[in-house]
C-alpha cells in the first residue's frame, strides 16, 4: 500500500481545487517536458506533470524570541544537530507549476528577488525548466490558497512596493 504524508494529501487536494476552478480562458497550453535540472524538479501525479522551481533562500536571523515554549539553548543545539548556521534559519522559496497537458497552473509566485539577496532566481530557473518566464500573470494563472502580499512578489520581479 502506498503511504502518503499529510503534506502530500493537502497539496494534492489544493492542486485539484486550483485546476478545477480556473477558467479555460486563463489556461496556457504546454506539452509535458519530462526532463530534470538542478534548479527544478519534475514529477508526475497521474497524467499531470508537476515542476517545483527553486527561487532561492533567505537566511533569516533568529534569536531567543523566535521559538516560543522552548529554551534558546535547546533551539541552538537542535540547529547545530541539523547542521544549520547558528542564529540563521534557512527558508527556501520554491514554486510549483502544474502541467495538465492542456494548461499550466502556477501555485505560489516566488519572491521576485524582493525578500532576500539570495533569492530571485525564479525567472531564470523557470526558463531552464523550459517554461517561458515572460508570460503575463493573466497567461499563467495564480491560485492563492493563502492570500498574502509577499506571495505576489514573484509577479513584480524586483518592483518596489
Amino acid at each position: 500500500m502506498t503511504a502518503f504524508t499529510r503534506r502530500q494529501v493537502i497539496g494534492n487536494a489544493a492542486l485539484a481545487a486550483a485546476i478545477g476552478v480556473l477558467p479555460d480562458a486563463l489556461q496556457a497550453a504546454a506539452p509535458l517536458a519530462g526532463r530534470q535540472a538542478p534548479a527544478f524538479y519534475r514529477y508526475r501525479i497521474g497524467a499531470y506533470e508537476l515542476t517545483a522551481v527553486y527561487d532561492g533562500i533567505w537566511l533569516r536571523d533568529i534569536d531567543q524570541s523566535f521559538v516560543r515554549n522552548t529554551p534558546w539553548p535547546t533551539v541552538q543545539q537542535a540547529m547545530q544537530d541539523a547542521q544549520m548556521p547558528p542564529g540563521k534559519l534557512p527558508i527556501p522559496f520554491t514554486s510549483l507549476i502544474v502541467n495538465t497537458g492542456s494548461k499550466l497552473v502556477l501555485i505560489d509566485t516566488a519572491t521576485g528577488g524582493q525578500l532576500a539577496a539570495t533569492a530571485g532566481s525564479f525567472g531564470a530557473n523557470l526558463a531552464a525548466a523550459g517554461i517561458d518566464p515572460t508570460l503575463r500573470a493573466e497567461d499563467v494563472p495564480v491560485e492563492g490558497f493563502v492570500r498574502m502580499a509577499e506571495r505576489l512578489c514573484g509577479l513584480r520581479a524586483g518592483e518596489a512596493g
